[in-house]
């Protein structure tokens, strides 16, 4: 039985525009707009989602994840109970960063067309499979982890560096019992897409 958790991703461009509005004073219906932009400063390249093995990707960056968790749930002898072993670690690895006045730090705010539950926590999206296990994400820094909360900006950023280089952005996943109620077996599914913020 497969259970996993597919990742998207995309990036973010931040774009100035600059303006100007010609009108002819003998016609104040004639007129033109003109529009000019620019790329005010470099955003970082997303390399993608890395995941150590056995749980997909074979530690190679890709921007469309698959994380399988395989046989990862237990159960008790009754069933009441649901626990996970240990969370599966994953990155967002980018390439080219560097702080700019604009901006000194990055984090990925991650979203989700799932239900929530009332702890922000995201319902198995697979209808076969038990409806009572929610999954989360978690920021590592420094030996802590921090829950993330979908669909809005959240979790500690991460420094970027002064001079151009790399970053990996490391979380864990986990998946989690809710409720008293016995737990089925079955696949479990989560869609997240994650997109590339600058501080």
């Amino acid at each position: 039985m497969k259970k996993m958790l597919k990742l998207a991703g995309r990036g973010i461009m931040t774009i100035g525009l600059m303006t100007s509005l010609l009108i002819s004073p003998a016609h104040s219906v004639d007129g033109s707009l003109n529009v000019a932009g620019n790329i005010v400063n470099e955003t970082c390249i997303v390399e993608g989602v890395v995941v150590i093995p056995p749980y997909g990707g074979n530690n190679i960056p890709a921007r469309d994840m698959v994380i399988e968790f395989g046989s990862h749930i237990s159960f008790d002898g009754d069933e009441k109970t649901t626990y996970f072993v240990t969370g599966i670690p994953f990155s967002i690895k980018l390439s080219n960063c560097a702080a700019t006045v604009a901006w000194q730090n990055v984090r990925p705010r991650f979203t989700t067309s799932g239900k929530l539950d009332g702890k922000g926590m995201l319902i198995n999206m697979d209808k076969a499979g038990p409806q009572n296990i929610s999954m989360y994400i978690e920021k590592y820094t420094e030996g802590s982890f921090t829950k993330i909360k979908f669909n809005e900006s959240s979790g500690p950023a991460t420094p970027l560096p002064t001079s151009p280089g790399n970053v990996n952005l490391n979380y864990r996943f986990s998946p989690y019992k809710t409720g008293s109620l016995p737990t089925k077996g079955g696949p479990i599914l989560g869609i997240v897409n994650y997109e590339i913020e600058y501080l």
